[in-house]
Order: C-alpha cells, then structure tokens, then sequence
C-alpha cells in the first residue's frame, strides 16, 4: 500500500453506538447497553456460561463489568484448553468447554450485528470521501470484527462504479463470489478477522458468510 492509510480502532465502532471489547460478555450475558437488546439465546448455553464465571471468576450476576474478566482472556483461556485437551476442573470437561466457546461466539455475533443494524455509518463514509476522494480508492486497517468500515467501502464503491465491489481483505478467502468478482475496490486488512468471515478449523478454508445487515 502507498499513500494515505486509515488505522481504525474500537472508538471507530464506538462512535457508532457499537460496544467496546469490555461491553460485550456483559452484553451476551443480558446486560444491555442502552438502545441495544439483550441477546436471545437459542443454543441454552448461557446459564452455563454463568455458572462457569461464577465459579472460576467469581462473577455474580449484576455485577459490575468491571467484575468480568476480558473477552480476550477468556477466549485465550478456552481455546487454551481444547488445543491441550485438558479440563479446567471436574466440572468444566472439554465437551463443556467446547459448548460454551460456542455460546460465546454466537453471543459475539448476536451482540456486534444488532449493533451494526442501528449503526449509523455516515462518519466512516464522509471519512473516505475527505482522504480517499475519486479517482482513490480506500486503503484502511482495522482491528475491528464488525462491518461499518466494510458497508461504507461497499457504499463508496456503488456510487463510484456501476455495480459495487468488496473490498479487496488480501486473504486467501475461497468464497465463489468473491474470488470471481476482481479487481476489488479498495484494501481492507482486519487484523483481528472479520464478523463475515467463516473458518473451518479442519480444512482451514476462509470463507465470507452473508448475513441481512
């Protein structure tokens, strides 16, 4: 990449009425921020998660987030634990590990895409039209996993070009429709992967799921 790069980090998804990495697991666990709902749990795996935090973290419900411990740390811990095959405790096997690492991600998705559906992404868009004016195309870096940068690229990208075009994520993504649809418009790289990506542990393939926002 030359030229003008835009680094996003989580005020960007912020100023959108988004949640911080430290909102979400409070969030999952039916703690709302305002104008967001609680997370509807269709797998019954939450009151797991709870029992599990209360144990090892000593997390009560309504209690403060600051109580909580980080989503990355207790990601790290989980997957920590199914890499080595070991239980945390008696209780906590790995199949019970695996559930609620699963709980975990749905409530991540269930939490960023009611955000994004109320998002407004007017500040990103008028971000690219300041530094990336015609005939530029958008370089940015995100450590975000929502798609507020990704929906103003692909909002830019219609109004520039007769149809539109997804960004170009440099991943070996084998998705059909977006191997064919080339070039891209614009570079996005998310260092911390993408709430539209889909990866198969076993095959290792990378694929972009679609999703109604």
């Amino acid at each position: 990449m030359a030229g003008t790069v835009i680094f996003l980090g989580a005020g960007a998804t912020k100023s959108c009425g988004g949640p911080m990495t430290d909102e979400i697991l409070p969030q999952i666990l039916g703690d709302p921020l305002p104008g967001t709902t609680a997370v509807v749990d269709s797998s019954g795996r939450l009151p797991r998660l709870n029992a599990f935090l209360q144990d090892l973290f000593h997390v009560v419900p309504g209690a403060d987030r600051e109580s909580y411990p980080g989503l990355p740390l207790l990601m790290s811990l989980l997957d920590t634990a199914l890499e080595r095959r070991q239980a945390l405790h008696p209780a906590w096997d790995t199949h019970t590990i695996s559930e609620m690492r699963h709980a975990i991600e749905l409530g991540i998705f269930n939490v960023l895409e009611d955000a994004l559906l109320k998002a407004p992404t007017n500040n990103h868009w008028q971000l690219l039209q300041k530094f990336f004016p015609p005939p530029a195309e958008p370089c940015v870096i995100s450590t975000n996993y929502d798609l507020i940068i990704d929906t103003a690229m692909m909002s830019t990208s219609e109004r520039r070009l007769p149809e539109g075009r997804l960004p170009d994520y440099h991943c070996a993504i084998s998705t059909p429709f977006y191997k064919s649809e080339w070039p891209h418009f614009g570079t996005l790289l998310k260092l911390h992967g993408s709430l539209n990506w889909l990866h198969c542990k076993t095959c290792h393939r990378l694929e972009i799921g679609a999703s109604e926002s």
